[in-house]
């Protein structure tokens, strides 16, 4: 029993040595801006808790300053929040800004950081931007998007025409949208009845729901996720899994169907840089266009593209109505 206490004794002041250590390495390590107390591996509880956090972060720049630090986990968040200090970090030191931070969720459904948008600032990420705005200017070149734009609007406005008295725009909008991204990456359109369309939507919003609230598996140590997840992170990842199937059939009908004199969409500008890579025995610019890089840049411009689109429309009609 005595000898029980003891292990028990020792393995608490064990942690909290370590906790100690931890703080202080930080400390010294890193001269960071002031906050509010935030607990180590648990981090800041009004945060962690909050409803709305904007509200939250108002009421911090208001006692610490528009740079303060928050702890959410065992992460340490910096936080600009007026003009000037995003400025300075974003467009004058954007270099010094640009990586990313690892956490578990993104480094799973980026298939271990095969896109654009969430790896790390670095001669690799440099490559493969390069290699799909060359690839994204060679098919939009002339009048292309203007064209693709037309097309969807005029397919979507008549379908508004024909609502009697008042209705809900938003399934138009989602249309109008996803219409033209999908004929920019894929080279068609779909109706506003096509399943593949309805589907896609609606995964779409359910995953951005759920991921915009955060996973507490980003908090925990990676060996933990070996062993154990939520539901939520189970049920996200199920959704997340089915989106990319979606863009995994579409690519690779495109490259059943593909001929380099015919190069119809992004999807195949994409294959046709692959295909003179190969050609050229080119090593660096071949790794950067595996079947999961094309995968997950298609899936990049379809998440940055619809979500930010489609909120900023529905906003507009609302502001307009």
């Amino acid at each position: 029993y005595i000898l029980s206490n003891l292990n028990i004794q020792t393995v608490l002041l064990g942690v909290l040595v370590i906790l100690i250590v931890y703080q202080l390495r930080n400390r010294f390590r890193y001269k960071l801006p002031p906050g509010p107390f935030g607990w180590p591996l648990i981090g800041n509880v009004e945060v962690m808790t909050a409803k709305f956090l904007h509200e939250i972060f108002v009421k911090y720049s208001k006692k610490y300053g528009p740079v303060f630090k928050v702890r959410l986990g065992p992460y340490v968040i910096v936080v600009l929040n007026d003009i000037n200090s995003v400025t300075e970090a974003l467009v004058k030191r954007k270099a010094d800004f640009a990586n990313r931070p690892n956490i578990h969720s993104v480094q799973r459904f980026t298939e271990g950081g095969k896109d654009i948008v969430f790896t790390n600032y670095s001669p690799t990420w440099k490559l493969h931007r390069k290699i799909a705005l060359k690839a994204l200017r060679n098919y939009l070149s002339g009048d292309h998007l203007e064209t693709v734009l037309h097309a969807s609007m005029d397919k979507c406005l008549p379908l508004m025409r024909k609502e009697a008295g008042p209705f809900d725009p938003e399934p138009f909008i989602d249309l109008m949208v996803f219409n033209i991204l999908n004929a920019v990456c894929f080279g068609r359109s779909l109706d506003l009845n096509d399943k593949y369309f309805q589907r896609f939507m609606e995964l779409d919003k359910r995953v951005n729901d759920v991921i915009g609230k955060g996973f507490v598996e980003d908090m925990l140590p990676e060996f933990v996720l070996k062993f154990w997840t939520s539901k939520k992170y189970k049920y996200t990842f199920k959704m997340i899994d089915e989106l990319l199937d979606m863009m995994r059939n579409k690519i690779q009908e495109h490259i059943d169907e593909f001929d380099p004199d015919n190069i119809k969409d992004f999807t195949d500008a994409m294959l046709q840089a692959k295909r003179e890579a190969e050609l050229q025995e080119d090593k660096e610019v071949i790794s950067q266009l595996t079947d999961v890089h094309i995968r997950q840049t298609i899936f990049d411009i379809f998440g940055a593209g619809i979500d930010t689109s489609r909120v900023t429309l529905y906003f507009a009609v609302r502001y307009i109505a």
